[in-house]
Order: C-alpha cells, then structure tokens, then sequence
C-alpha cells in the first residue's frame, strides 16, 4: 500500500514539474499551466479585483505596494506584472530568482499564477517561505489586483 502511495505521489509531482518547466521555460500563453487552459485564459479577467486587495493583504507582512512603497522582507509589487523576474532595485533576490530573471522570466499573469500556486516548486532555491495559493479564483483575484499596481 504504501508503495502504491508513494508511486502516485512521484507521479503527480511528476506532472506538476513538466507544466511548470513548460511554463517557465516558454512565455507563450498556449503553454500548458498547472491549470486548464480556460482557467488559464481566465486570468486576464479577475473576477473581484477587491477581493484581489484583501488577498494581497496576507502578503503585506512582507511585500508593499502602493506610491509609497518600500521593500521589506520581500520586494516591493508596484509593476510586477511584466516586469523581468528578481529586477526591483536595492533589493536582496536570492541566486536561484536572479538566475531565473537573467535566463529571461517576465512575470506574465501565466508565469504569476504557476508561482502562486507553489512558488518553491516553479522555482526551487527562492527564499519566499510560502506554500502558495491552491484555489485558482483566489489566485486570478490576486492576480487581478496586482495588475493594478502599475
């Protein structure tokens, strides 16, 4: 049984790494995401930008954004969204993020919600203590904010 257990969990794992590779390695939105491509299209229309904000409000213990915004523990979020990865300046990136923005990732609202989803497995070595966001609409909210920070 446990054998069985283990065989289904390297499975899955599995599956989530070949999507997340794809969409981390190509910016073309057709890629496959941990998500169906309806949810994926979705992504471009939040369903409740307020929402979104009381979302993003679970990251303000590390992460600012806003006019006034500072990095804290986390970079500060104005412009993410299409922006390359581990670009905010004065800020501490780990290696693994600053690889990543050099080799050519852009934050798309794609690429933001495969990260949100589990940030440690979309890119292993980053220093975000956080287990990311299961539920797609809450992520899509979230997204939905964050692309009004610009």
């Amino acid at each position: 049984m446990k054998t069985k257990v283990v065989v289904i969990a390297l499975s899955v794992l599995g599956s989530v790494m070949f999507f997340l590779s794809n969409a981390f390695a190509n910016p073309d939105p057709e890629v496959p995401l941990p998500v169906s491509k309806r949810q994926a299209l979705q992504l471009n229309v939040p369903v409740d930008i307020e929402k979104g904000a009381r979302i993003f409000a679970g990251c303000s213990g590390c992460h600012d954004a806003g006019p006034s915004a500072i990095n804290r523990i986390g970079p500060k979020l104005n412009a993410l969204i299409g922006r390359k990865a581990g670009s905010v300046e004065c800020y501490g990136y780990s290696k693994a993020l600053l690889k990543a923005g050099k080799n050519g990732l852009v934050w798309t609202p794609y690429k933001l919600d495969a990260f949100l989803m589990a940030p440690n497995v979309f890119l292993s070595g980053n220093k975000m203590p956080f287990k990311g966001i299961k539920d797609v609409i809450a992520r899509r909210d979230l997204i939905g904010y964050l692309k009004t920070l610009n």
